[in-house]
């Protein structure tokens, strides 16, 4: 019977003694110069007949290889070279390993071809998946069961000619060639049991299941006791999720094979996939017992681990799979781990490591765009996912990742677009249809927002998530009643969801409701203690009971949980300049600038404390790059006019005014300082013209009353000052500007009884806070001197 020669260097007997078991156990016969030489023998003699007898040739190759200046290796090289060219070119015979991270000697095999040129394996990278390779080649011409000494006499030459043919272009990776050739094998010999095996295994890996599982089944029917073949099988339903099934052929498998390593390590795997973690950890335990350097098995188990969230064990036995072999399993599993303990950069850093090792890894990308999305880096995050899609373009899922990362790019429409692929791929994607929700929300198209997330819940009935997002939608849309029962219906469902009870207080802060509002806030930070945002519109409520101080120390949480939050620097600096800190009011708008450079609000602010402070060329500068982002700013046209106005250049204020009140024809307060700017250029018409226009857009403006009247004032239209004057004290009864304007007016038309009133009011009520000094008896300023 003929066997397959090994050929390596004695540094690397242990990883070939492993390999010798493995093919020993599945019944091939294998030359071991260990083994196979008797004490007394011509030992070079012998090794010439068995290469030149052998069934097949595998040369092990390492760095161990190259390290050597010696080696009986060359020669066994030399004479298997020799026998490989007397050989036919479509057949394999000479198969070359590569048992660590090393090159295939150049050596010349023929015209124009070299060693290099023959498909070599990598047992290094994934011992199961390549040794299986290695199994599909050798064990029809080097079993018990199928040989080239007994089939000649038993099958139809050309079936077995038609194998091996199927079996070269099998190593060669020419699959389609390689199935043709097996069938072909088949229908001359439906007995042949391996090719169906064969031509499974290559159904396997182009995802042609349900033909992979038609050939396993046949071979079992032709040859029960095929452990392989179960394997195969449950291989098979483990890719189409049937792990139920799976179990089953792995454990016949085992029945089969009690030592049979890869099916305790796939029956660990599917018990992982099914959460039985404790099944898994015990059959994982044991494949690793069997075959303790086996990296692809302590890889699955750090996984397992993993998931059970016992990261230690879990790091462990991935830094053995790692040490061991550097496959890109243990890396993918070992970034999970760190991600999962919230090491983002060496999560991504392993990924890396793994999509390197395995360049088409669709997870590889997948959960390194993930770890990228956590971290914000959403362009990288894109990237990723865009890769997945290509590797994988009918995967509803890969559309979905991409797109959601794009919602967080601000890039709605695309977003848009990959969630309604996903959704054509997957017509009940219940995610996918909230997403698109969440990106029509981000572009102010709110109904379509809500369409959306009402079908999300007609998939899914409990959806909590997209409750929330159908009462944000709400919320903009100005129906806060129907916000709040969305949100309430999303703790209904998900009673732990910090985010609903976020957004149920967000709903009664725009009622005014300021109490329930902190109290759903309150139960927000008590869900997650590290909710930044929920601090932060806290302490606008409290801002906007009055509390300012309560308010503050509600930012300066938000901040120090997340440095860069921008909104809450701003809120803060609000919140100074309201206690009139104005120093550090420009400090929080200063860091809300530096990390959004275009935050016209942030602009505006400061340049009011800056203003309030004296300082108008800082402020006017502050407008104007508020005015520089947006065009349409009127708030900041007007305050910039405040400025040029107490510059005393009264032509750019008006200028100013004016282009305020052209964007919002009905801004009452431009229009009021634009009155306030003509009377200081004494252009009076013009003044009464602008107040008219401030109390016809708010008729309770007691300011704009007040102006109007100074105005008729000044043009000697003292019934009508009067009257504009009694208009502001009736909409501001504690007003003492009004009152010692109109007390002045009637002691100029002589009713002094009257002005005395109205000027004691004025004194009473702080005018001297205004500047203006009236005497303690303002009697007696009354009465006419003698």
């Amino acid at each position: 019977m003929k066997k397959v020669f090994i050929s390596y260097v004695k540094e690397n007997i242990e990883i070939v003694k492993n390999l010798y078991q493995e093919l020993k156990s599945h019944g091939i016969q294998v030359w071991l110069d260990r083994k196979d030489l008797a004490p007394g023998a011509r030992w070079k003699r012998e090794i010439r007949r068995a290469i030149q007898q052998g069934a097949f040739f595998i040369a092990c190759f390492s760095k161990e290889y190259y390290e050597r200046d010696r080696t009986y290796m060359n020669e066994e090289l030399r004479i298997a070279i020799e026998e490989l060219r007397l050989r036919p070119i479509d057949q394999a015979w000479f198969i070359p390993v590569k048992l660590n991270e090393c090159e295939i000697p150049d050596l010349p095999i023929g015209p124009g071809e070299t060693l290099r040129d023959i498909q070599y394996v990598s047992l290094y990278e994934d011992w199961d998946v390549n040794l299986q390779r290695i199994r599909e080649i050798v064990q029809p011409a080097a079993s018990e069961t199928i040989n080239a000494d007994t089939v000649e006499q038993s099958v139809n030459l050309n079936a077995v000619a038609e194998f091996f043919n199927g079996l070269t272009h099998q190593n060669r990776r020419n699959y389609d060639r390689a199935v043709e050739h097996y069938t072909e094998a088949l229908r001359l010999y439906p007995q042949l049991v391996e090719a169906y095996n064969n031509r499974g295994n290559i159904y396997n890996s182009r995802g042609e299941y349900d033909l992979a599982i038609a050939g396993f089944t046949k071979a079992i029917q032709l040859r029960p006791d095929y452990a392989d073949a179960y394997n195969n099988r449950g291989i098979s339903y483990q890719e189409t999720g049937e792990h139920g099934l799976a179990v089953v052929d792995f454990t016949k498998a085992i029945q089969l094979r009690p030592d049979y390593a890869g099916a305790y390590n796939n029956r660990g795997i599917s018990y992982q996939e099914t959460n039985e973690y404790d099944h898994a950890i015990v059959d994982l335990a044991k494949a690793i017992q069997l075959r303790p350097d086996d990296a692809g098995a302590y890889s699955n188990r750090g996984g397992v681990y993993g998931k059970m969230g016992d990261y230690d064990r879990a790091l462990k036995d991935l830094n053995t799979a790692i040490d061991l072999r550097p496959i890109y399993l243990a890396y993918n599993n070992r970034g999970v781990v760190y991600e999962k303990k919230g090491e983002i950069d060496r999560a991504i850093g392993d990924y890396t490591i793994a999509i390197d090792l395995k360049p088409n890894y669709v997870e590889g990308y997948n959960n390194r765009g993930s770890a990228y999305d956590k971290k914000g880096d959403y362009n990288r995050a894109v990237d990723d996912f865009a890769k997945v899609i290509l590797l994988k373009p009918d995967s509803a899922h890969a559309y979905y990742n991409h797109g959601s990362a794009c919602i967080k790019k601000g890039d709605y429409d695309r977003a848009i677009a990959d969630l309604s692929t996903a959704i054509n791929l997957k017509p009940d994607y219940a995610e996918a249809y909230s997403n698109r929700g969440s990106a029509y929300s981000h572009k102010d198209e709110y109904d379509l927002a809500i369409e959306n997330y009402t079908k999300a819940i007609q998939f899914k009935s409990n959806y909590a998530e997209a409750y929330c997002g159908r009462g944000a939608a709400y919320v903009n849309k100005g129906d806060i009643d129907g916000a709040m029962g969305e949100y309430t219906k999303a703790i209904q469902y998900k009673s732990n969801y910090a985010e609903a009870y976020f957004g149920l207080g967000a709903a009664y802060h725009v009622k005014g409701d300021f109490d329930h509002a902190i109290s759903n806030y309150n139960k927000a930070i008590d869900l997650k203690s590290d909710y930044a945002n929920a601090y932060n519109n806290r302490g606008a409520v409290y801002s906007d009971k009055g509390e300012v101080d309560r308010a503050i120390d509600e930012y300066n949480t938000a901040v120090t949980l997340k440095s860069d939050y921008v909104e809450a620097y701003y809120n803060r600096g609000n919140a100074y300049d309201k206690k009139g800190d104005y120093p550090r009011a420009i400090d929080d708008y200063t860091e809300a600038i530096r990390l959004n450079r275009n935050y016209t609000e942030a602009y505006n602010n400061r340049g009011k404390a800056y203003w309030k402070k004296g300082d108008y060329p800082r402020a006017i500068d502050d407008y104007t790059e508020a005015i520089r982002l947006n065009r349409n700013y009127a708030e900041a046209y007007n305050n910039r006019g405040v400025a040029y106005n107490a510059k005393g250049e009264i032509d750019r204020a008006v200028d100013d005014y004016n282009a305020a009140v052209t964007l919002e024809p009905d801004y009452a307060m431009a229009h009021n300082n634009c009155g306030n700017a003509y009377i200081n250029k004494g252009d009076y018409d013009r003044a009464i013209e602008s107040y008219t226009k401030a109390v016809q857009s708010n008729t309770n403006y007691a300011e704009a009353y007040c102006g109007r009247g100074t105005a008729y004032n000044k043009k000697g239209d003292y019934p009508r000052a009067i009257e504009d004057y009694t208009r502001a004290i009736e909409r501001r009864s504690n007003y003492p500007g009004a009152y010692y304007n109109r007390g002045m007016v009637w002691l100029r038309l002589g009713e002094r009884e009257k002005a005395k009133i109205d000027l004691i009011i004025a004194k009473e009520q702080g005018i001297e806070q205004h500047g203006i000094q009236l005497p303690a008896d303002i009697a007696a300023m009354l009465t006419p001197q003698q």
